[in-house]
């Protein structure tokens, strides 16, 4: 999930390209703002399939509209296969739990990768943020890989992966 990464974003796009197996699939959250600037630089190595929508039913003031979604491209290298059928309006709420700006729901991520993976595929997030992708990817058998710099960030995803294995009676 790409954040705001300013110039090191063309240096990152290449080695996304490199390391998504063939018929993979790239998932990229982006503000309305972003979009005319994304699309561009992530089409000159991964073929554009579309666009979702996160309705959050929560709304970040603007100047005049209030955004109550977010934009996810979806970028693909080859002919991915997809797994299940859904609406590209994906309405789930945020998490009342939130332990980074930006954070993902694990339930939002959860409806992505029931489309775009099955049991034990890996999936790679280069920006792990709170580890949400991580979280849903071991509540749902799926093998993952989490980038994360921010040491407190580092340490807010182990503590929510230890609570994925706690059972409650």
């Amino acid at each position: 999930m790409l954040g705001d990464l300013g110039n090191s974003i063309y240096y990152l796009i290449p080695e996304m390209f490199r390391v998504l197996k063939l018929h993979g699939s790239l998932y990229l959250f982006s503000s309305c703002k972003k979009l005319a600037e994304w699309l561009p630089l992530f089409n000159a190595y991964f073929r554009y399939s579309g666009m979702l929508i996160w309705y959050k039913k929560i709304s970040h003031s603007g100047r005049y509209w209030r955004y109550n979604y977010e934009i996810i491209l979806i970028f693909d290298k080859g002919q991915p296969k997809r797994y299940k059928k859904k609406d590209a309006v994906l309405e789930v709420p945020r998490e009342k739990e939130r332990y980074v700006l930006n954070q993902k729901p694990v339930q939002l991520i959860k409806e992505i990768l029931e489309v775009a993976t099955k049991e034990n595929d890996i999936v790679l997030d280069p920006f792990a943020g709170s580890g949400s992708v991580g979280v849903a990817c071991k509540e749902m058998n799926r093998r993952f890989i989490l980038f994360e710099i921010n040491p407190k960030y580092c340490k807010i995803i182990e503590n929510r992966l230890n609570d994925v294995n706690k059972t409650i009676f």
